[in-house]
């Protein structure tokens, strides 16, 4: 053989060591390569133990409970049906028992979660609750120190708080039947495939088929994201040697469209027991994924039929699962009036003030559009899955041009989204042609799994009219918001500086329309502004500078001479060559002199001014050096400004505060006893007092802070005696007068001061401090009921409240006030103790031993019931079968009472005496309505009774003004009554 000439010659030794180099990388490569089954199966069983222990830690202490075992079971016999290819109907069967299994978990699971979700509630509660304290504790203190701690402490509960919270979130969005069921679901795929791999040699498992490779890396990629951590490390291997063998055996095109199509096959069941598909259309898909799968086997082999038929496949099941978009709809903007606007696109002019042709500015570059998409949850991913084109037509035309009108930059908005909005920013693309109009919809097409766009579904949106206009101004003018009012300086302060604030550009149109912001439309680089002093006075050129670019105005230098001179501000705008002028007549800037300033904190203590004037003389020694000090002069200069100074102040006219400012004093007076309810700033102004010159160079300004009134609250108390009061309610209990051991009144009134203890010291303690006390009771009107008006200043004291019984109903509230009030009469509202009294239960018990029934055994015979008896509050009878319990020598000599319990002087329940009757009309028995006594009528006497004759004898007891009568029950309609059988039986004589 022949070769041309070379230029070098090699030797067959090369040859043998590029040969040997080759194979030895070959054979790194087998050894990297090397997935064993061994290591598969034990990569597979670590996805496995992951799994179910997620199942455990969402089941949690009912992992073990009938339901979520019978869950998991059913899963699995669903996820084996359907890698078996078993009949439709069991499918169906099996997949609507898993949905009622789901539903049972759900149910269970969140039931056992209620205890846990009830106390995270509860910490919510305190937290918040302990949150807001602490930040009114923060709002409350000025000691960075403290704050600091407490801040700390804040930092604490918030983020328990969230800890809280999040951990309520996920108790309440759980749905843990369908969790257990997809990793249960994932489980048996994964010992389906385990189990497949036994029948597999280590040398079979070398040279993998794309089908079972495709199932292991879609393993690794569905349960990755699901196991815990620490088991990761060795998926990750395993992954990385499976994906080294696909690419070393140019696998990756069968590998990549199997693992979507079981990817599909999942997604698929899911949406069947999820409820999205129905069956029919899950078997369909099933069919086409079965059929697929088959094909690539067989041919192993990927040609662009069998892609495009997975794509158009993926498409449908986005469809189903709410991912495609199935319709797009133009959102419209409105205007100020509610009323909808169009897409407006702008060529900006600007027409020269003296004459001329206008000249082009700027074209606004971009406007945005939203569109509703359904269904709203493909909003979400629609920059993924879409790309969007404008067509349309030009307004006048009949026939819509497939041109893309607008160019479309995506603008990712969660909110909008999760309304299914999408939004873009949109600008016009060549074929917009300028001064037109178009009516356009958006027209979207699918990117598929390369990137590339497939419009598939060929879907539209409504019209929406875009257009471009030019637009001519005939003025620019300068906003500037902080040139509004006059400035003021000192004449050596060159560090205060005024700026023009942010500035917005407003163009007035040629027929007087404006727009706000034309920098915002049309870009702010498309114009330039200057500005300028104007309006000087003598010495303002020399007084003030100014930045051209940015408007800031400062004093040029210090001096003296430039006190009095003043300057006013223009700026000029700019735009493609026309320029105009703003000027703000609002805005001034005077140099004034230099304001020397002294300020003091005057306190307002309540035990000072409570006795006494508290003045502040501002010409005695100490305040002559300290003000002096301050105002860099001498105490003898400062003595002759007072003397000759023009003194001003605004003070106003404030109760019990007075300003001394003649005759050479200068000295401020806070009455006795002035309330002052917040601080106030008093500022005194001393200027030269020689119109129309300048003596000096300065002027003087005192600023007195007269603080709050610091008032004692916490030294005002009083003690409650706490055997009377619950919370703030008062019970009274009555005192009862006696003769001879017999009671014969009662009496309801109460000194109002003795419901608290240590009275006497306690009062004595507040007017130490110059407040007194005030009781009032009651202060609403209570029939039956005198008031105390209690003043701890005023003798004599009215300090009794009394209550008549007679006239008094007990259930009436007595609603009453105590009150703190200073010398000044500043009530003090925090220690204000609003309370009611109650009268203690004086009903009593009332006690039924009587028998059931009363009998007769001859008709000349009486009979009562006996057993009945009524008991006060002091468990002392006040009646006893028919008898009211008065004291009488012979026939009641033990009797509580020496008169009647029941009268007014006593518990005023006249009414409630107990009364006998016979229920039914009758005429054979009669019964004494106040004593009880039965006996039989002529009639029932003359009667011959050949049979038992029962009648209902009745006691009825009206309920008293002192409330429910214990061992009663309830009232109906405010009685009692008690039944029982009188009998007079058969043959009696």
């Amino acid at each position: 053989m022949t070769l041309a000439s070379s230029t070098a010659v090699v030797s067959c030794s090369d040859y043998d060591d590029d040969i040997k180099n080759h194979q030895e990388q070959i054979d790194a490569l087998k050894k990297q390569l090397d997935a064993s089954k061994t290591e598969i199966t034990e990569g597979l069983n670590t996805a496995i133990e992951g799994l179910k222990a997620e199942i455990t830690e969402i089941a949690g202490s009912k992992a073990d409970a009938a339901s979520v075992k019978a869950l998991e079971q059913k899963a699995a016999e669903l996820q084996q049906a359907l890698d078996s290819k078993a009949s439709n109907e069991q499918i169906t069967t099996l997949s609507e028992e898993v949905k009622g299994l789901i539903n049972d978990v759900n149910t269970e699971l969140s039931a056992a979660m209620e205890e846990t979700k009830t106390s995270l509630e509860g910490q919510i509660s305190t937290l918040q609750q302990k949150q807001d304290e602490l930040n009114k504790k923060i709002e409350g203190l000025d000691n960075s120190e403290e704050i600091a701690t407490i801040q700390s402490e804040l930092d604490k509960v918030t983020s328990d708080l969230a800890k809280a919270q999040n951990d309520l979130k996920t108790i309440l969005d759980a749905n843990y039947g369908e969790k257990i069921t997809d990793l249960q679901q994932r489980v048996t795929n994964l010992e389906g495939l385990k189990a497949e791999l036994e029948n597999y040699t280590d040398e079979a498992i070398k040279n993998l088929k794309p089908e079972i490779t495709a199932e292991i890396q879609a393993a690794i990629n569905g349960v990755k994201e699901l196991i815990p951590e620490n088991l990761d490390s060795r998926l990750t291997t395993l992954e990385e040697k499976i994906a080294n063998y696909v690419t070393a055996n140019d696998l990756q095109a069968e590998v990549d469209a199997l693992e979507s199509l079981i990817n599909t096959k999942e997604e698929g069941l899911k949406a069947l027991i999820d409820g999205k598909v129905s069956q029919d259309q899950f078997n369909e898909l099933q069919a086409e994924v079965n059929a697929l799968e088959e094909k690539i086997v067989s041919s192993e082999t990927i040609d662009e039929k069998i892609q495009t038929e997975i794509k158009a496949l993926r498409e449908d099941v986005k469809k189903l699962l709410g991912i495609m978009v199935q319709s797009i709809m133009y959102v419209p903007q409105f205007d100020g009036n509610l009323q909808p606007t169009h897409v407006a696109f702008n060529t900006l002019y600007a027409q020269p003030t003296i004459g001329g042709n206008p000249a082009k500015v700027a074209d606004n570059v971009t406007s945005k559009v939203q569109f509703r998409v359904t269904p709203a949850s493909a909003a979400a991913s629609f920059k993924d899955n879409y790309k969007i084109t404008f067509e349309g037509k030009w307004i006048g035309q009949t026939r819509a041009a497939q041109e893309n009108y607008l160019n479309a930059e995506y603008v990712a908005d969660a909110d909008a989204e999760a309304k299914g909005i999408v939004t873009f920013n949109v600008s016009r693309s060549t074929v917009f042609s300028p001064g037109q109009a178009y009516a356009l919809c958006a027209h979207i097409a699918a990117i598929n799994e390369e990137g590339k766009t497939e419009n598939m579904t060929d879907i539209s949106s409504d019209f929406f009219v875009a257009s471009h206009s030019d637009i001519t101004v005939k003025t620019i003018e300068v906003v500037a918001p902080n040139f509004n009012n006059a400035k003021t300086v000192a004449w050596n302060d060159t560090k205060t500086s005024f700026t023009p604030g942010t500035v917005t550009l407003k163009g007035t149109k040629l027929d007087n329309t404006t727009i706000n912001d034309l920098a915002a439309i049309f870009g702010a680089d498309k114009f330039t502004v200057k500005y300028a002093l104007t309006d000087v006075t003598t010495n303002g050129a020399n007084a003030f500078q100014i930045n051209e670019n940015t408007g800031e105005v400062k004093v040029k230098s210090a001096s003296s001479s430039a006190i009095n001179s003043k300057a006013g501000v223009k700026a000029t705008v700019t735009a493609a060559g026309v320029s105009y002028n703003t000027q703000f007549n609002n805005a001034s800037f005077e140099i004034i002199k230099d304001i020397k300033t002294y300020k003091e904190d005057i306190d307002v203590n309540w035990l000072t001014i409570a006795t006494q004037n508290i003045t502040v003389d501002l010409l005695d020694a100490t305040h002559k050096t300290k003000i002096a000090d301050a105002f860099g002069i001498s105490t003898s200069d400062w003595a002759n400004i007072v003397s000759t100074a023009q003194i001003t102040d605004d003070l106003g006219t404030v109760s019990g505060i007075s300003l001394n400012k003649t005759g050479g004093n200068l000295s401020l007076t806070i009455a006795q006893l002035t309330h002052v309810a917040a601080d106030k700033v008093v500022t005194i102004t001393l200027k030269d007092n020689t119109s129309g010159t300048t003596q000096s160079s300065s002027e003087y300004e005192i600023k007195l802070t007269i603080k709050a009134t610091k008032y004692v609250d916490d030294k005002l108390n009083l003690t409650k005696q706490d055997a009377v009061w619950d919370n703030n309610k008062v019970t009274l209990t009555p005192t009862f007068t006696m003769n001879n051991g017999k009671v014969n009144a009662m009496n309801l009134n109460v000194d109002v001061t003795s419901i608290y203890k240590n009275f006497a010291a306690d009062i004595a303690n507040i007017h130490s401090n110059y407040a007194h006390v005030t009781i009032v009771a009651p202060t609403n009107s209570v029939p039956g009921v005198t008031a105390a008006n209690y003043n701890s200043l005023t003798a004599p004291q009215n300090k009794t409240m009394t209550i008549n019984q007679a006239n008094y109903s007990g259930g009436a509230t007595i609603q009453a006030q105590t009150k703190f009030v200073y010398e000044n009469g500043r009530v003090v509202d925090s220690k204000t103790q609003n309370f009611t009294f109650g009268v203690q239960q004086l009903s009593g018990t009332f006690v039924n031993n009587a028998p059931a029934e009363v009998k007769f055994s001859t008709k000349n015979e009486s009979k009562q019931l006996t057993g009945l008896s009524w008991k006060d509050y002091l468990n002392r009878a006040i009646w006893v079968d028919g008898k009211k319990q008065i004291y009488n020598a012979q026939s009641m000599p033990n009797a509580a009472f020496e008169v009647d319990p029941f009268s007014n002087n006593i518990y005023a329940m006249t009414n409630c005496v107990p009364v006998y009757s016979i229920e039914q009309s009758n005429d054979y028995l009669k019964v004494d309505p106040n004593t009880g006594v039965i006996t039989l009528t002529q009639s029932g006497k003359d009667k011959v009774f050949t049979g038992n004759y029962t009648a209902k004898l009745i006691v009825t007891i009206n309920q008293p003004r002192w409330g429910a009568i214990n061992g009663l029950g309830t009232a109906t309609n405010g009685q009692y009554k008690l039944t029982f059988n009188v009998v007079i039986p058969a043959g009696i004589q």
